[in-house]
């Protein structure tokens, strides 16, 4: 392996190393044996790395365009949201987190109390029964231990 070479595949490596410290979960091991050659050469053969493209360095960006509607014939409440994007790959991200308010929300809303489910889609449905009031609703995207800021907060009254 050229120098350049070495150099280019040493930066890949710091950075998923540095993925790993900023809390990735999940690792693989990677044995590199063949011809290394390096200015400060290393004993070990074995090097812990983290998963290509799922560092999860970044948190995702947040859903946004959150709305929430009530249907009285199904007596259901309809939230639907734009997805998320995971930005160390660019993909639309699908693992998010709904919370329920059933006042202003607080400042932090990131508590188990107030997480209502977790859905794969961008929409999901609440059975409810007719009720007087003012709920807030708000969803989040997560990965693995990164949680993105949470979306606009969509108010319902009836």
């Amino acid at each position: 392996m050229d120098s350049g070479a070495f150099r280019k595949a040493w930066e890949i490596i710091k950075g998923w190393l540095a993925g790993m410290l900023r809390g990735t979960i999940g690792f693989l091991c990677i044995s590199l044996t063949s011809h290394c050659e390096s200015p400060n050469p290393v004993s070990a053969e074995y090097y812990l790395l983290s998963p290509l493209l799922i560092a999860g360095v970044q948190r995702p960006s947040a859903p946004s365009n959150l709305t929430a509607v009530y249907d009285v014939p199904s007596e259901s409440i309809y939230l639907q949201w734009q997805a998320s994007v995971d930005p160390d790959t660019g993909i639309i991200w699908n693992d998010y987190r709904i919370y329920f308010f059933l006042s202003s929300p607080p400042a932090n809303i990131y508590q188990d109390r107030y997480r209502l489910a977790t859905t794969s889609r961008t929409y999901y449905s609440i059975a409810s029964d007719p009720f007087n009031g003012t709920v807030y609703f708000a969803v989040t995207a997560h990965e693995r231990g990164s949680e993105s800021l949470p979306s606009n907060f969509a108010q319902l009254s009836l």
